[in-house]
């Protein structure tokens, strides 16, 4: 509002002036949830009903009737949590039948979100929106103003365009908030307390603005998500804009709405800069070109990785389908060695049960590393079924006649013996359905208190999704629990956000144990009372695809997707060729006419025809770049680069996201990309959930660097990231990023159809970097970044570090634990700084000294991966409160005679000379 009256009082001439060629709307997206002041709301009225809120003085709150947040409701293109209530005016047909809100939305969505219905409505009528951003508020934060990133199907010109937006923001905001280091003094008049593990509060901003995709800055991701759904295609029902989210720390919620006049000028002036500067940057012209040195690139595609609407499993069969029955089989035994003219075999006769019309099975062995063949035969011999490929575990699947009798075959040509494991499903043809349920459960609690709550979850039941939310103005940790009491989920914002806290994840499980799950709620405020809600939501889905007219009452949108949509949309961007080879090309010398060859699937793996083409091509120099499954193709391959590296070398794993958990920035593949930036690809938009379903082909790290590879980035202790070439100058040889392109996931609801791929820009960056390409960015003609250098590679000794410690605020005397945890690609000594004022007590082999005027603390051993402590003990004088910095650490690569230092390690801690510890 003080933007608008800025603009309207002639106080900002600059942005009226610009009115002449843009229109800026500003849309209350939550108009009926903010209810300020008015004696009928008392607070808590949205846990517990209008009579069930706290007996205080009434505070404005966010939320509708039986909808805690209305920021997870849009139509967003993706996977949708079916405990959600997706706000599409089109209605349960998904076409635009009505002037305004369609008459056939389901009943339960025009109860629930008719603020968001109207909102999403309303955009649509525009035809020519470019910029969006969504203004939240965050409790607190180590950046005042974070900038998330709708990581969606950008091409190579919309995430420069996207980037430099942030850049804009970030230097400006830079500039207008030079006061954001003293809110510690804000905290105390805020809360009226002054330990921060009273008030959970114990992170305090350091940097004005910092942005990256969602979960790169705040550590989790939503379906739903407002801003998704505006940066998505419009075909596909989004807006197709350019978006940004921002978060700002200590909202309104902070000290139960409390005013205070210099913390909300602050935020005024934070969105009020933001909103200008995405005015301004709105009239410049952003693009951006990739120049190759004329070095050429082709990919290897392949059918496989296509997804279609029309493959689902109740399009293709509407009303009937294949039930898993309760019925199953399991076989156990030892086969080999075998030879290549003499197979070792073993056989496991079984009759179909009663009602069963199909079979799906799965054999699985150890060690891993060995090759079984895996069959389904008939009483007559007949083969039904067929596994021949190099996964484990191998699968088939046929249709069988009740009380007919069958055999599993195995079979191996190797010299080993393995272990295995044969697991089968019966399914019935029968009628299929697929349903949902909901329910809120809230209960007050007083401080330090902990509850429960429980909710029964059948064996029917395919995914469950949990929610907790806290009464604004206090904080919970939560622990979700599975019937046997083993904690599947957890949360505790003094300690799982890193950024601070700025919202809750929503947990969601996949195939959950039948039984009662409990989620523990615990209370981290030590003098106040307050709500706390959980939101349960089950899906149960008799078919192998969930029918979302049954679960949210809309069909499904008709889609056909692909991964090669990149590089369609890479190409033009591009000074030189991108060309598209078949498998087929490949085995006919096709990739030697080109300098760069992508690979991001394993289909072919067992044709050795294939494979030695794939050879042929990185012995004659060609740039071999292997990304997601593809990067299988390392096992059966004899080239120079990866002959020492077997199956047993590479794993496939699942994470909630796909990101880089350690970053080497002296490896070429991640110059010029930026320490916040962890995640790969979105999952959400490509149809995966946040179960940790987010696929990742990983590489044993011994064994990378046995056989020569560098490398770029590790996830789970193994390597997701790096390359194998001559030497560390030399960047013709193999590459790989183990996710990046996956195929899009039908297995979950995902009514509004699904994208092609959704790569995020360190992703982009990395792979444009493997090609040996340079990235260039221009605004009005000039240019003004470049990402990468053509031809060049090199790979420097790297260092990388995080810190963490017991909070950023301290009354007098406090001893604080400082861990530096260390990773690198080389063994290197480790030092901090400290300010003179703290005294080191206690910690891992160390000497302190002084150099110059700066006070370091060195620990005697070296590391390559591992961690140093240290505790130190805060300043106990009332003349001594005040911000103090920690950092950055520094490592030596020379036995201390020289120390770099690792940018983004240094950290505020701020004391409050009190000293409380009487």
């Amino acid at each position: 509002m003080r933007f608008i009256e800025d603009v309207l009082t002639g106080e900002d001439q600059h942005i009226a002036d610009l009115l002449d060629d843009l229109v800026i709307v500003f849309v209350l997206s939550n108009a009926d949830g903010w209810v300020a002041k008015h004696p009928q709301y008392e607070s808590g009225w949205q846990f517990l009903g209008p009579d069930g809120g706290a007996p205080v003085v009434p505070f404005y709150e966010r939320g509708t009737d039986g909808v805690f947040d209305p920021n997870r409701q849009a139509p967003a293109v993706g996977w949708i949590n079916p405990a959600h209530y997706p706000a599409e005016p089109l209605g349960a047909n998904l076409l635009d039948d009505d002037s305004g809100i369609d008459s056939d939305v389901p009943d339960n969505i025009k109860e629930r979100v008719p603020d968001q219905l109207s909102i999403v409505e309303h955009f649509r009528s525009y035809e020519n929106l470019n910029y969006g951003a969504d203004l939240h508020g965050a409790i607190f934060s180590s950046k005042f103003v974070l900038g998330l990133i709708s990581q969606d199907q950008f091409d190579h010109g919309q995430l420069h365009e996207l980037y430099e937006f942030c850049r804009n923001i970030d230097s400006t905001l830079e500039d207008a908030l030079d006061t954001w280091t003293t809110l510690a003094a804000a905290q105390q008049r805020l809360t009226g307390e002054l330990n921060p593990t009273v008030t959970g509060f114990e992170t305090l901003p350091e940097e004005a603005f910092d942005y990256a995709g969602i979960w790169d800055t705040i550590n989790y991701t939503v379906s739903g998500a407002l801003l998704d759904w505006m940066s998505h295609p419009e075909d596909l029902g989004g807006l197709g804009m350019t978006t940004l989210d921002f978060e700002m720390s200590y909202s309104h919620i902070i000290g139960a709405n409390v005013y205070d006049p210099e913390l909300v000028q602050m935020q005024v002036t934070g969105y009020d800069t933001a909103i200008k500067t995405i005015a301004e940057y709105s009239a410049k012209e952003t693009t951006a070109t990739i120049e190759t040195g004329g070095a050429t690139t082709a990919y290897v595609t392949s059918d496989s990785l296509t997804r279609s609407s029309e493959d689902l499993s109740f399009i293709q069969n509407p009303n009937q389908g294949f039930v898993e029955m309760e019925a199953s089989e399991r076989f156990e035994g030892t086969i080999g060695p075998g030879a290549p003219d003499s197979r070792a075999t073993k056989r496991h006769d079984f009759s179909a049960v009663t009602d069963a019309d199909k079979i799906e099975a799965s054999l699985s062995w150890v060690p891993s590393g060995q090759d079984l063949e895996f069959y389904l035969e008939d009483a007559d011999g007949n083969r039904i079924a067929t596994a021949q490929t190099a996964d484990n575990p191998e699968t088939v699947a046929a249709t069988i006649e009740p009380g007919s009798d069958y055999e599993f075959v195995v079979e191996t040509y190797a010299n080993v013996v393995a272990d295995y494991t044969i697991d089968a499903n019966y399914f019935d043809y029968t009628n299929k359905q697929t349903t949902t349920q909901n329910e809120q459960q809230s209960a007050t609690l007083g401080p330090n208190e902990q509850t429960t709550f429980s909710w029964r979850v059948g064996r029917e039941v395919n995914s469950l999704s949990v929610s907790v939310h806290p009464q604004p103005g206090t904080l919970n940790a939560a622990k979700l629990e599975a019937p046997d009491g083993t904690t599947k989920r957890s949360y505790d914002p003094t300690q799982d956000q890193g950024e601070g806290a700025i919202g809750m994840e929503e947990w969601t499980i996949d195939d959950p144990v039948s039984g009662e799950w409990t989620v523990e709620v615990t209370s981290l405020m030590d003098a106040k009372q307050g709500e706390a809600i959980v939101i349960f939501g089950t899906l149960a889905s008799d078919d192998n695809n969930p029918d979302p007219k049954d679960a949210l009452g809309y069909e499904q949108r008709s889609y056909e997707v692909s991964p090669f949509a990149y590089f369609e949309d890479y190409a033009p961007f591009v000074d030189s060729t991108v060309d598209q080879l078949t498998v087929a090309d490949v085995k006919n010398g096709g990739a030697s006419n080109y300098d760069n060859l992508v690979v991001i699937h394993d289909d072919a793996i067992t044709d050795s025809n294939y494979v030695d083409a794939l050879d042929s091509f990185v012995d004659a120099d060609g740039n071999l770049v292997l990304t997601d499954t593809g990067t299988r193709l390392l096992a059966p391959m004899a080239n120079t680069f990866a002959a020492d590296i077997t199956d047993a070398h590479i794993t496939e794993e699942t994470f909630y996201i796909a990101h880089l958990e350690e970053r080497f920035p002296g490896h070429e593949l991640l110059e010029d990309t930026r320490p916040i930036q962890q995640e790969l690809w979105k999952i959400q938009p490509l149809g995966y959930s946040t179960s940790n379903q987010a696929p990742m082909t990983l590489l044993d790290a011994n064994a990378f660097d046995a056989a020569g590879g560098t490398v770029a980035g590790k996830t789970d202790g193994k390597v997701a990231a790096g390359s194998i070439t001559p030497d560390s100058t030399t960047g013709t040889g193999i590459h790989i990023i183990g996710s990046l392109l996956p195929p899009a996931s039908q297995a979950n609801l995902h009514p509004f159809g699904l994208l092609d791929h959704t790569v995020a820009f360190l992703g982009h960056v990395m792979l444009t970097n493997a090609l040996g390409y340079q990235q260039n960015r221009f605004v009005d003609g000039e240019r003004v970044k470049n990402f990468g250098d053509v031809g060049s590679f090199s790979v420097d000794p790297s260092v990388t570090a995080t810190r963490s410690d017991d909070g950023d605020l301290f009354t007098a005397g406090q001893t604080n634990q400082v861990d530096l945890d260390i990773a690198g690609n080389t063994t290197v000594l480790v030092r901090d700084q400290f300010p003179d004022e703290w005294t080191i007590v206690d910690g891992d082999q160390r000497t302190t000294y002084t150099d110059g005027d700066t006070r370091h603390i060195e620990f005697g051993a070296s590391v390559e991966d591992g961690t140093r402590t240290y505790f130190v003990e805060a300043p106990s004088s009332m003349t001594e409160t005040r911000t103090y910095e920690f950092g950055p650490i520094e490592y030596s690569l020379d036995s201390g005679n020289n120390w770099i230092e690792i940018e983004g390690t240094a950290d505020n801690n701020n004391v409050i000379g009190e000293d409380t510890s009487l």
